[in-house]
């Protein structure tokens, strides 16, 4: 025991008294490193039986609340409401079938397959009567099924099942012999043993060990039955029929082989035990774990255990052991270490240090001014003086361990962030300047002897070899000479060290290196940069909290785990590999690294680990990678290697997982398209998803990798999109085939059109000139038609016309015929009207035609006194609107039959115009029952002007249509009887028009 003595605050040996009456635990050993997974991490209870890893990969663990998956990420429950017989679940089993069977609390088994839930009820309906109580076991043994019972044995095989009820007794345990073909049943009491062979013939096998109680587990290894026996561990030689019994002094649980020739692990209230087979002795292995109720241990070599009260544990490597406030020493964090002797000065927070003695396993001293100066109170630095004193500094407190271990409070003036010690020298860094002062003068205050220089800094490295020191901090790194105190040396140029800087060490007589928050670690070689290494170089972290160098080792301290960097100057290379959580340092935050004697101590804000640097668990273990699930536009596909989807079903998602424990969910993944990707994309996602993708054949390639070790498995999906219709390879041939078939349609089209071309331009080059003489005939037609409209309208406008007509006004006046004078005006003016209108036309409606022949035969009719009567009959199918004919080519013929015809007559006449459609030629009728036209040439009637105007009609019809034959355009009927003439028909054959 290390004589403590504080010089200025007696007061503190009260609170060393209070610290070992409130940390009875530091009398323990030591203690494994591990990490606790319980209600708050996703458990469904801290009550966990057993855990099964299965072929995939994950982990099975049974509680009292139901069944849990862990898959390195997260944990997923299974109640009653997902199919599991009981939410009580003792062991978990998978047979060869790749069958998970659970047994349960009510008696009745539950099986996993494919991805369901089954109740294997029928077994137990069958032997109700015997099938009462809990189903402990189960076991696939040579083709068979066992199932264990508290008072009976279930053996299937071959879909038969065979019952042995164990009657009086209650039925605890079995085990089965391997090269016997043997399964044995262990009663609680265990005075004797049942056996079972291949062929089902029962022995009873005394057992002559004292009597035990509350049997829980047993196995059998080289002949040998094991078996826990409330505290006691006992054996039984099958062979000899003779065995032992050694009570452990705690109540046993588990038991677990470790598959090696010499120990076995047993699982008690209190934590791990390893028992020693070979000579009956045992040790703790792990120690305070709670209700140890079954062991497992991974292909790695790293061990799971379930607790009766604390959940589930993981110990990455057994050989990593921490010190905290939960087992050893009173902090759990832990900022700076150091070791003297067989002793551990160790640094905390909140101005809190204490000495931990590795030979008694004991706290020897603790200091704790948490309640006395304000402020988080971090350690900042740990030194060694020339006389081997160690001091500690915490900004305002210092504190001194000289080497008897007495511990003394040192009050300072002014904040002290770090300080070293040379030969003659003690040189402190202050808020914004450095202060040295010769090593005999005290260090309690500045005196006024002291020497000053301004620089900011907050660490300070002495390197002896030069004598030159250099402080360091978030502005950069500053070399000074410490004999001559004046500043060297700023490295602002070198934009890697210019800011936060963080820690110095020296790798030889002329590298140092430099550590960075920002950018890794840089070796410096006469004041110049030589290399660096970073993220990109394999560094976990550019975030360096500290360095250690150890012979060819750098060991490198970042906030996410630990580096080793083996340098080897004579080849100039350089090897790396990382130590964190998968390595059982649980806690990537490294604050302080110190080794001594090849035992590596770590510095967390979780406790001080530590272990042989021979410990570090180097087993490589590829990690399992699993595919969850398929599902394509948005729906879930059964899980299987190849899919044919239709060209619609191309939204393609997976959901895969990778796992490796060691990892605790650090697991990259890589993964390729083909043929679409030729590289690999890197992820840490877990999903995957496509989608759009085009009709192809593909091949998803994946991969996962952990901290440790190689490239998983490659696991493939192949899947084929079908083309659409006009995608598939026959059709888009038939359309190659048939876009050339058109392309030479169109080729040939085109050259008969060239050709064609051609004749056309020959016979325009040919015909040329007979076009310029048939423009020329039609201009002549056109002035003649026009001559023959004006010649037209000249005759219906003649002067002999209109005297004759003012001549009829006025013999109506003079004949006191007003009225008849008025309507005769009305007539004549609307007559006149429509003349002048209709001229400027080439075509008119039949409907204006008509009018105009009804205002002509009444204007008559009043000037003749009624002399004959009129009828105009016009075709039903005649459009009197639509159809278009030459203006008054109908009036001639009318007036020629009333001046000509009716007017000699010395009865009434009548005149019958009648309009009738006849193909595609309106044809008019005009006909009249007067003298003719034989009887008026006699008579000299018929003047030169009415035959020039019927002759200018025919002529304006034949410019009209000279298809048709001048001889059917105008026909002159005359009309007998008997010899004797009785009038004059007129057919008129127009050509149709419509309006234009």
């Amino acid at each position: 025991m290390l004589n403590i003595r504080y010089t200025i605050f007696p007061n503190v040996r009260r609170g060393l008294i209070i610290f070992f009456v409130l940390f009875p635990c530091a009398l323990f050993g030591q203690y494994a490193s591990f990490i606790n997974y319980n209600l708050n991490s996703g458990l469904p209870s801290n009550t966990a039986y057993f855990i099964l890893k299965d072929s995939k990969g994950y982990l099975w663990i049974t509680t009292d609340r139901g069944l849990v998956k862990y898959d390195g990420y997260s944990f997923t429950t299974y109640t009653t409401t997902d199919g599991v017989s009981d939410n009580e679940i003792f062991e978990a089993y998978e047979d060869s079938k790749k069958r998970i069977w659970f047994s349960t609390f009510n008696g009745i088994p539950t099986i996993y397959s494919e991805g369901k839930f089954y109740s294997f009820e029928y077994l137990f309906k069958k032997y109700e009567r015997v099938a009462t109580g809990p189903c402990y076991r189960i076991l696939e043994k040579d083709s068979s099924l066992w199932f264990l019972n508290r008072k009976a044995i279930y053996r299937v095989t071959n879909n038969r099942i065979h019952a042995f009820s164990a009657k009086k007794t209650t039925l605890s345990s079995m085990a089965y012999h391997e090269g016997w073909k043997k399964m044995y049943f262990l009663n609680s009491s265990v005075s004797w043993v049942i056996s079972i062979d291949e062929n089902n013939k029962l022995d009873t096998i005394p057992i002559n060990i004292s009597p035990s109680t509350n049997i829980s587990k047993a196995l059998i290894k080289d002949n040998f039955l094991y078996y826990t026996s409330w505290k006691n561990f006992c054996g039984w030689d099958l062979e000899h029929n003779t065995g032992f019994s050694v009570e452990l002094g705690t109540e046993l649980l588990s038991i677990q082989d470790p598959n090696n020739d010499t120990t076995l692990l047993i699982g008690a209230s209190n934590g791990v035990y390893e028992f020693n087979i070979k000579n009956h002795s045992w040790r703790e292995k792990f120690r305070d774990q709670p209700g140890i109720s079954s062991i497992f241990i991974d292909s790695d070599r790293s061990y799971w255990t379930t607790s009766l009260n604390s959940g589930i544990s993981f110990f990455g490597n057994e050989k990593v052991e921490i010190l905290n406030n939960r087992n050893a020493i009173p902090f759990e964090y832990v900022s700076l270490v150091k070791k003297m002797g067989n002793r551990l000065l160790i640094a905390s927070d909140k101005f809190r240090f204490c000495i931990y003695n590795l030979s008694t396993k004991k706290v020897e001293a603790y200091f704790d001014e948490a309640d006395r100066v304000p402020g988080r109170g971090f350690a900042n630095s740990m030194r060694k003086a020339t006389n081997g004193d160690i001091y500690v500094s915490f900004r305002v407190v210092l504190i001194k361990i000289d080497k008897n271990g007495k511990i003394s409070r040192i009050g300072l003036k002014e904040v002290s962030y770090d300080f070293i010690f040379t030969p003659d020298y003690y040189v402190a860094v202050h808020v914004d300047q450095i202060s040295r002062r010769k090593s005999s003068e005290s260090i309690t205050g500045l005196s006024e002897d002291y020497e000053s220089m301004a620089l900011t800094g907050r660490h300070l490295f002495y390197d002896s070899t030069n004598a030159h020191m250099y402080a360091y901090g978030a502005n950069g790194l500053f070399k000074v000479n410490v004999d001559s105190f004046n500043y060297v040396t700023n490295y602002s140029h070198y934009k890697q060290i210019s800011t936060n800087v963080s820690t110095m060490a020296k790798f030889n007589d002329s590298l140092l290196i430099v550590g960075s928050t920002l950018s890794g670690i840089h070796f410096l070689k006469r004041d110049k940069i030589i290399a660096g290494i970073g993220i990109d170089q394999g560094l976990s972290s550019n975030y360096v909290n500290c360095v250690f160098v150890d012979g060819n080792e750098v060991w490198i301290g970042t906030d996410k785990g630990i580096n080793v960097l083996t340098v080897d100057l004579v080849k100039a290379n350089m090897n790396m590999y990382q130590l964190g959580k998968k390595d059982g340092i649980f806690n990537n935050e490294i604050n302080d690294i110190t080794i001594e004697n090849d035992t590596v101590f770590v510095a967390t804000p979780s406790g001080l680990f530590f272990f042989h640097r021979n410990n570090v668990n180097r087993i490589v273990e590829k990690p399992t990678l699993n595919i969850e699930y398929v599902t394509v536009n948005s729906e879930s596909l059964e899980l299987q290697e190849e899919y044919q989807l239709n060209p619609y079903q191309n939204n393609v998602k997976v959901k895969f997982t990778g796992i490796s424990y060691n990892a605790l969910g650090n697991i990259v993944y890589r993964y390729k398209l083909t043929p679409a990707d030729d590289l690999w994309h890197y992820t840490t996602s877990r999903e995957i998803e496509y989608p759009s993708l085009s009709p192809n054949e593909y091949t998803l390639v994946i991969q996962c990798k952990g901290n440790r070790g190689g490239w998983s498995e490659v696991r493939k999906i192949k899947f084929e999109i079908a083309p659409s219709f006009w995608q598939r390879t026959t059709v888009r041939i038939l359309f190659v085939i048939l876009f050339f078939v058109v392309i030479g349609l169109l080729v040939r089209i085109r050259f008969k059109a060239i050709k064609k071309g051609h004749l056309i331009k020959e016979k325009l080059l040919k015909l040329e000139n007979e076009k310029l003489e048939d423009i020329k005939n039609q201009a002549i037609k056109d002035k003649e038609l026009i001559e023959l409209e004006q010649q037209a309208l000249r005759l219906h406008m003649n002067p002999h016309f209109i005297f004759n007509a003012i001549n009829a006004i006025q013999g109506f006046y003079a004949g006191n015929e007003v009225n008849k004078a008025k309507q005769f005006i009305s007539y004549f003016s609307k007559l006149l009207r429509m003349i002048l209108e209709t001229s400027k036309e080439k075509l008119v409606p039949v409907s204006t035609e008509v009018e105009i022949i009804k205002n002509y035969l009444e204007l008559f009719l009043l000037r003749f006194e009624d002399k004959y009567s009129y009828h105009i009959k016009l075709d039903p199918d005649i459009d009197s609107e639509s159809i278009m004919i030459p203006p008054m080519v109908v009036q001639p013929f009318v007036e020629n039959a009333v001046l000509h015809g009716i007017s000699p007559m010395k009865t009434k006449g009548e005149i019958n115009i009648d309009f009738e459609l006849e193909e595609d030629v309106l044809k008019i009728s005009i006909r009249d029952n007067g003298i003719g036209r034989k009887k008026s040439e006699e008579l000299k009637m018929f003047s030169k002007s009415k035959s020039t105007g019927i002759k200018v009609t025919q002529m304006r019809l034949k410019h009209l249509n000279e298809q048709l034959n001048d001889g059917h355009l105008v026909e002159i009927i005359d009309l007998e009887e008997k010899g004797i003439s009785i009038g004059t028909l007129v057919i008129l054959r127009v050509p149709l028009s419509g309006k234009s």
